[in-house]
């Protein structure tokens, strides 16, 4: 009988190890089932991948970001630099439609300016 009571209480054992290692083996494939997805995701959108190997497409995608930071490092560069040109031009613009103005009304660019003293009435 008492062997009878061990062997049941081995297989309740067992059956609970195989629970827990099945669980642990069904979270391990869907890690592993998410992470490939991922990698082919990852795949698709960075255009040169050079090998197959995740440790590749890892690799090329770190240095397509690194392009792409500086793509846009470039692009905000000369984005300010219009920015600038165009403000420079507007206030030149605007310079010049003030000389045209004073040409128009026949304003000289000096004027000499002299202080009139008016008399005090004491």
């Amino acid at each position: 009988m008492m062997k009878r009571d061990q062997e049941i209480v081995l297989a309740k054992k067992t059956t609970k190890e195989t629970d827990f290692r099945s669980r642990n083996l069904t979270a391990e494939r869907n890690r592993r089932a998410k992470l490939k997805e991922r990698l082919m995701a990852l795949r698709s959108v960075v255009p040169t991948i050079t090998n197959m190997k995740k440790e590749t497409i890892i690799d090329d995608a770190v240095n397509y970001v690194i392009e792409l930071k500086k793509f846009v490092k470039d692009l905000r560069d000369q984005l300010s630099g219009a920015e600038a040109a165009l403000e420079e031009e507007e206030k030149q613009e605007h310079k010049n439609g003030i000389t045209l103005e004073m040409e128009k009304l026949n304003v000289e660019g000096e004027v000499k300016v002299t202080q009139i003293n008016e008399k005090k009435n004491n």
